[in-house]
């Protein structure tokens, strides 16, 4: 049998069989052989989105349906980007003192509140950078505050449109093994509807990539070949334990074997050689977003050597990253 086959059917346990789905389970196209988690594998603190639910249902309409096809990339030019971008927080001024920057990337819950989804009226006043740095706002955030913005998508959507960044990658909602197979198609295909939403209001917007498993990775690969205007895409890939990325590199190899042409990764996570040399030799061209850059410039020192910095904290986080990413 199949390494990975036996290790899903191991994590299922008696639900890692085909044979043990409901009758008529709506997603059964988009599945591994050995995924039949039509309920959750695990107790859980919500209502879990099952196969055969009313709200399952509900949400399968909402985001008009589980396939990925019936949404059309339009042609958007993206700006030309840096190997690696620096990832800042509200209130970063003090940091980011006497340091020129061409590119930061913000996460999308600094500059939209997560309670009551207030948009800022100035991303780069209210990160405290110069007015001439380009954005990219990246759509991650916890999993209730963007549950809350998919609910208030007609109304925030817009908002955050106008908050005019320079680049916007589609919302990462989470995917989770533990959960039933339902969620996890419905939040990767959810995510291509944000970037639709977003492409729709006229903002630069780059598809986000995340998958369980091989036929999640040839789905996205069959999207990208029938979407030629798509050249870059973005993919989270932090708190990935290190026993994990045999497995991510190898559904990376896939997704690359699978598309009929080269395309860019913007990736969020990485921040060791051990993880962006093969991340390069499997994908190409990629670029980092990292917000180790900045927590380790408030504390004054430099990634995994521990050194001291001597001058200006950021600045000297910033080359190092840089050059971390160059020499991978």
């Amino acid at each position: 049998m199949d390494e990975k086959i036996t290790d899903q059917l191991e994590f299922w346990g008696l639900n890692g069989l085909s044979t043990a789905r409901i009758s008529g389970c709506p997603v059964v196209d988009y599945l591994d052989d050995c995924d039949s988690a039509c309920y959750p594998t695990k107790p859980s603190k919500y209502e879990a989105l099952t196969c055969g639910s009313k709200k399952g249902a509900q949400f399968l309409g909402d985001a008009r349906g589980a396939t990925l096809n019936n949404i059309k990339a339009l042609r958007v030019k993206i700006p030309k980007l840096p190997i690696f971008i620096p990832e800042l927080q509200h209130g970063s001024k003090y940091l980011v003192n006497n340091t020129k920057l061409d590119w930061v990337a913000v996460k999308i819950d600094e500059v939209v509140s997560k309670h009551d989804l207030k948009v800022a009226a100035d991303i780069r006043k209210r990160i405290g950078i110069d007015s001439k740095t380009k954005v990219l706002l990246l759509g991650y955030g916890s999993d209730r505050f963007l549950e809350n913005l998919w609910t208030n998508r007609k109304k925030i959507f817009p908002q955050i449109a106008s908050l005019k960044a320079d680049l916007y990658t589609a919302i990462d909602y989470s995917v989770f093994l533990v959960h039933p197979h339902l969620e996890r198609v419905l939040n990767v295909k959810r995510s291509l509807v944000t970037f639709d939403i977003l492409q729709r209001l006229g903002v630069p917007v780059v598809p986000h990539i995340y998958w369980s498993g091989e036929k999640d990775m040839k789905r996205w690969a069959f999207w990208l070949n029938q979407n030629s205007g798509v050249n870059l895409v973005s993919m989270y890939l932090g708190w990935i334990r290190k026993s994990e990325w045999v497995k991510i590199f190898s559904e990376l190899k896939c997704l690359n074997k699978s598309l009929e042409r080269k395309i860019n990764y913007l990736i969020s996570g990485p921040g060791n050689l051990t993880e962006i040399k093969p991340l390069k030799e499997i994908l190409g061209n990629v670029i980092l977003t990292d917000a180790e850059c900045a927590l380790n410039a408030a504390h004054h020192k430099l990634s995994q050597n521990k050194l001291k910095v001597t001058y200006y904290p950021f600045k000297e986080n910033l080359d190092y990253h840089t050059e971390l990413v160059k020499a991978a």
